[in-house]
């Protein structure tokens, strides 16, 4: 930015500072819904900041930004208005969107400090699903709001250590409502389309909301990969291509029901459940060839066809009782059933073409959950908001896999493995919010979370593994002045990740394909884990303006224990990949955002909200060697940026951009991956043809560009790369709205 620029703008000087300082490099895009003139705004401000109280996390009444402004412990709340403006049929699409929030590979899972593997934590309605849920399942209409919780609180689990991302489900019941939606989209390697129904209503004393949908995807596409082997003199010994031709058709359905009974003494009964089912087919046709070298595969073409279907209900009770004149008992209670099956016919084939091997391979599984939850929240000496409570979880797993290979013109053999898995879970929390002056609100609180998994299975016995971990957690909002405009937030919690039952379970079933290497080795598990224990400080700076603009800038740090790493070692007759307690690690990062209205500035300027957001990473472990010796393959630079213009009351015209940084990094002491830069470009228009009729246009992945995920190995007997990839388009879809 030049020096001689001005800006006019309703903030302390500290605030100027940093926004020219550190906000231009993603410059700045909003989430805001509303813009108003300057008068207004400061009308809105006045009113905005009557009935509140320093030091309470709920606000009734309240927007999102003012929610975010008075929680006593950072959090970000994005509500059903943002989640559903530009017609997203994925959940993924919208979270890529979110400040912060970033994505390994395209589509892929949400990452808060550019870190996956179990850092970041995912939840529904503040609780943790069990192992066969996808968050696919839960389609953006269901959901009415998005909470991002950077740092650790009692109530939610402490499995965060890079922080929470909390999905809640449709609510909201004060008004009638019926929508009806339809969309299409393509792309050269995909078609989509779907529907989606809504009704709500209420008569005081019951309300609903029932939600349907149903989407079909079909895609055909190729991928490849290429691999190099180098012996010890360094000369070129194999370079193998394969080719793989996908093509898939899946169909889905969801459903989403809660009905609401207001009782008789303040007391309040909720019922839910979430419905989901699909089935999928898919077909890969993959080819092996080799310019130098022998053919290390034991079958050159491989042909599979499987066919999927799935089913998951996730039933619930809520029930709630007001008492006294600022007391609130909850209790819940939540069921979860996931089952899934996979049949793949399979067939190799020699090199011209002879038929070698045929394969039918069964895959099931099979989870369910039942989890207690409940919290009694009062008021002490009219300043204490302090609440305690409890969650009590019991999961199951089992998990079946039938195989029987008949060779050309031999017998048929059989293979079977089965396990299954019980984790059982306990926690207790209590924590007090709490103001000490206008300016300073405090939050206290302690989690204890233990957990038991028992596993069996036909390949390895039975085995236990118990943890537990006591979180104390702190953290201080502090106003810089009595406007509530510049404000500071320090937060300190002990924080972990517990292994998965799949790091657990010891076991290396051989692969479909029949190929294991050091490049590709069976992954087995590690009945001794120990959880990583995080001990972390987060450093806020916020500044409000306007109605809606905000800035804000933070810092982040994590000391990490036990840190989870993964080995590749030959254990007979395979080569493995086995996740080890290796030592400890470290992650640390600094963060801002941005956003506001345009009008804020320019009183006749367009209407239209800007945001922008940018997050820088680092991390170490410190058993591998340097270079790359980061962890979980961190995302290191992270820079979203977009607006929406409301060129006319009834044309909205909006784009979001985002980047992510690729990186090198470490899988085991001897390899390597690097993962490569993702930029996104998604634009967007809807057009309000009246109150009842909607139009969105949408143009997503503007700039394509091959997908690609990169490895190296450095063995005793050599070097080896692989460098696989696939082609990536641009999708144009389409969605009318029409409520009734």
């Amino acid at each position: 930015m030049p020096s001689r620029m001005k800006l006019t703008v309703k903030a302390s000087p500290l605030a100027v500072a940093l926004l020219i300082a550190l906000s231009m490099p993603g410059m700045a895009m909003a989430q805001d819904s509303a813009t108003t003139p300057k008068k207004e705004e400061a009308k809105a401000d006045a009113e905005t900041t009557t009935a509140k109280k320093v030091g309470t996390v709920e606000v009734r009444g309240s927007s999102a930004d003012e929610e975010r402004r008075n929680s006593s412990v950072s959090k970000i709340i994005y509500k059903r208005d943002d989640i559903l403006k530009q017609g997203d049929t994925s959940i993924f699409d919208v979270l890529k969107r979110l400040p912060g929030v970033s994505q390994g590979s395209r589509g892929g899972g949400p990452q808060l400090r550019g870190l996956g593997g179990g850092y970041t934590q995912i939840l529904v309605d503040g609780q943790p699903q069990s192992s066969g849920f996808q968050l696919s399942q839960i389609a953006p209409e269901m959901i009415e709001r998005i909470e991002i919780v950077p740092t650790a609180t009692a109530e939610y689990s402490t499995r965060a250590v890079a922080g929470t991302i909390n999905i809640v489900l449709r609510k909201n019941m004060s008004r009638s409502q019926r929508k009806v939606s339809a969309y299409g989209g393509y792309s050269p390697s995909q078609e989509m389309y779907g529907a989606n129904t809504t009704l709500s209503n209420t008569n005081g004393k019951f309300g609903y909301t029932i939600n349907f949908g149903v989407n079909r995807f079909n895609s055909d596409s190729e991928s490849y990969s290429l691999q190099q082997r180098y012996n010890a003199n360094d000369v070129l010994v194999q370079d193998r291509l394969s080719t793989t031709d996908y093509q898939s058709q899946n169909t889905s359905f969801n459903n989403l029901t809660r009905l609401n009974w207001t009782l008789e003494n303040g007391a309040n009964l909720t019922a839910q459940s979430m419905l989901y089912a699909g089935k999928g087919k898919n077909t890969a046709d993959t080819v092996y060839t080799n310019s130098v070298g022998t053919l290390n595969t034991p079958f050159p073409r491989l042909w599979a066809q499987s066919s999927t279907d799935f089913v998951g209900v996730r039933p619930g009770l809520e029930f709630t009782k007001t008492f006294g004149t600022s007391g609130t008992f909850s209790t819940t209670l939540n069921g979860q059933y996931d089952r899934n099956s996979t049949d793949t016919p399979f067939d190799g084939f020699a090199a011209n073409g002879a038929p070698l091997i045929h394969r039918d391979w069964n895959l099931k599984n099979v989870a369910t959950q039942l989890t207690s939850t409940g919290k009694v929240e009062n008021t002490v000496y009219d300043r204490h908001k302090v609440s305690t409570g409890w969650e009590i979880s019991r999961a199951t797993r089992e998990e079946t896999r039938n195989q029987w290979d008949t060779p050309t013109g031999g017998a048929t053999t059989y293979f079977y493995d089965r396990n299954n898995a019980t984790v059982k879970r306990a926690a207790f929390f209590a924590q007090d919010e709490f103001a000490l002056s206008k300016r300073m609100s405090l939050y206290a609180g302690a989690r204890w979370e233990g957990s038991q998994t028992d596993m069996d299975g036909v390949l390895f016995g039975s085995f236990r593994n118990r943890t537990s971990v006591l979180s104390p957690i702190a953290s201080m909002l502090y106003r810089l002045s009595d406007t509530e405009r510049d404000q500071i937030r320090i937060g300190l919690a002990r924080t972990y990740n517990p292994p998965n039952t799949n790091q657990l379970i010891p076991r290396a079933a051989p692969s479909i394909d029949g190929d294991n290497s050091p490049t590709s080795p069976l992954p087995t598990g590690n009945p001794a884990l120990k959880p990583e224990l995080s001990t972390g400080l987060d450093v806020a700076y916020e500044n409000y303006f306007g109605k809606t603009g905000m800035f804000g800038v933070s810092a982040y740090y994590r000391h990490i224990d036990d840190a989870i790493a993964n080995t590749i070692s030959f254990q007979a007759p395979y080569w493995v990949s086995r996740p080890e307690n290796t030592g400890k690690a470290k992650a640390f990062g600094l963060s801002s955002e941005l956003k506001f209205p345009t009008r804020h500035f320019w009183a006749q300027g367009p209407d239209m909200d800007v945001r922008s957001s940018i997050s820088r990473n680092w991390s170490k472990v410190t058993y591998w060697p340097s270079p790359y010796n980061v962890l979980a393959a961190q995302i290191p630079l992270t820079v979203t940026a977009g607006f929406d213009w409301r060129a006319t009351p009834k044309l909205t015209i909006g784009t979001d951009a985002s980047y992510n940084q690729g990186r090198i990094s470490r899988t085991s002491d001897s390899s390597y991956q690097k993962t490569f830069s993702i930029t996104s470009l998604d634009m967007y228009a809807s057009y309000k043809f009246s109150p009842k009729l909607l139009a969105r246009v949408s143009l997503n992945n503007l700039l394509p560009k091959d997908q690609h995920s990169y490895s190296y190995y450095n063995l005793a007997s050599g070097r080896m790369f692989s460098d696989s990839w696939s082609d990536d388009y641009t999708t144009l879809r389409a969605m009318v709205e029409y409520k009734f």
